[in-house]
């Protein structure tokens, strides 16, 4: 998935809410201090094509540097998730598995993933005792699942944004209390 928008998009875990520090009163777990990158682009004009590894989109300015990145593309019904396996040109890169639909017009979106990075924060925010896992302004890409180990290896769950928007999310997750 691909989380992009907003102000800030953060996770709060653990502890009674008091006010401060993102609402909780405890740490903030900045995910980029655990080396996400959050350098996802989108780009609405994607071409898909059922079967071919070929993915296009004249606004996407590929770059070598694009080479291993998530690269999602929908066309409002259909999803394809894969990663940017060769650079072709500035408009053409070879994704590394093929979509199963075809469409122009699509969206895209291209980021590195920060999965790693994304749970190594909401471990140390687990480990602190709680806090908020902070998402700066930008796209952050992550493929599979995020854990909480601290409740029995529960996925979380981010909401999705595709668009701009001055409203900042928060998601908070206590145990039970």
């Amino acid at each position: 998935s691909v989380n992009s928008g907003g102000n800030r998009l953060t996770v709060a875990i653990g502890g009674a809410s008091s006010g401060g520090g993102g609402g909780l009163g405890l740490g903030w777990f900045d995910v980029t201090s655990y080396g996400a990158r959050v350098d996802g682009r989108m780009v609405t004009d994607a071409v898909s094509t059922n079967g071919s590894t070929a993915a296009s989109s004249a606004t996407a300015a590929y770059t070598a540097a694009d080479i291993g990145k998530l690269y999602e593309v929908t066309d409002g019904v259909n999803v394809h998730v894969t990663t940017i396996a060769a650079y072709v040109s500035a408009t053409q890169v070879t994704l590394a598995a093929a979509p199963s639909f075809s469409a122009t017009g699509c969206t895209a979106y291209i980021a590195t993933d920060d999965a790693t990075a994304v749970q190594n924060a909401v471990d140390a925010a687990e480990a602190a005792g709680g806090g908020t896992v902070y998402f700066p302004v930008g796209i952050c890409g992550y493929r599979g699942a995020l854990q909480d180990t601290s409740r029995s290896n529960a996925q979380l769950l981010l909401p999705r944004r595709d668009t701009v928007t001055t409203t900042p999310i928060t998601v908070t997750l206590r145990g039970a209390e």
